[in-house]
Parts: C-alpha cells; sequence; structure tokens
C-alpha cells in the first residue's frame, strides 16, 4: 500500500473523531477540555489499531495474495478496492475503539456509584 493509502486510513480516524465532536458540540453542557480527556483514550487506542492494520495489509504476501484473489476484476476495481479497504481500517476501527471506550467508561461507572451506596 502506498502512501495514499495510509493517509485514507487516517482520514478516516480523524472523519470519526470529528463527527464525535461536532456532536458533543452541539450540547448544552459542551467543555473542549472534558471533551479530550473522555476521548484522548479511545483516539489512542485507535491510532495504534489504525497503524497496526495498515503495516499488517502493507505486507508485501498479504497484498499479493489480495492481488492474486482480485487478478481478473481489473486495474481500476484493485486500486479502488485497497483505498476502500484503508477507508474501512481508518473509520471502523476507530468507532468501534470508541464504542469499545465508551461501554467500558459507563460499567465502570454503574460499578462505581454502586459501591459508594
Amino acid at each position: 500500500m502506498n502512501a495514499i493509502n495510509w493517509i485514507i486510513a487516517f482520514l478516516g480516524l480523524i472523519y470519526v473523531y470529528v463527527i464525535t465532536f461536532r456532536n458533543r458540540k452541539n450540547s448544552e453542557n459542551f467543555n473542549l477540555q472534558t471533551w479530550v480527556v473522555e476521548n484522548l483514550d479511545s483516539l489512542v487506542a485507535s491510532f495504534i489499531a489504525v497503524v497496526t492494520l495498515m503495516i499488517i495489509v502493507s505486507d508485501k504476501i498479504v497484498q499479493a495474495e489480495i492481488g492474486g484473489w482480485l487478478e481478473n476484476k481489473g486495474m481500476i476495481f484493485k486500486v479502488l478496492f485497497f483505498k476502500l479497504l484503508a477507508l474501512t481500517i481508518g473509520m471502523t476501527n476507530t468507532w468501534l475503539m470508541d464504542l469499545i471506550f465508551r461501554v467500558g467508561k459507563r460499567k465502570l461507572l454503574k460499578a462505581t456509584q454502586a459501591k459508594s451506596d
């Protein structure tokens, strides 16, 4: 995978957090510092996941296998497939990490509140 695919993956990551930021910013009690603190751990985990998956997909053997699978699909389809794969890696992993951290924080908060009662 070339540098453009890496950029596409990171744009997917950024896109998900921009949407998250926009949705939160429209709420009544928005505080930028609180938003950053609440989302920093999932952002770091998303970044690590995107880098890891892009390294795996960038491996020559993996690319040869995927290329062989796409052999008779045509060059345009092959190029588009790798671009969409990079975008999917960026967006899906970011969304998944955000979801995991949000659910985990809710469960932790409920357990902390139950313990204090």
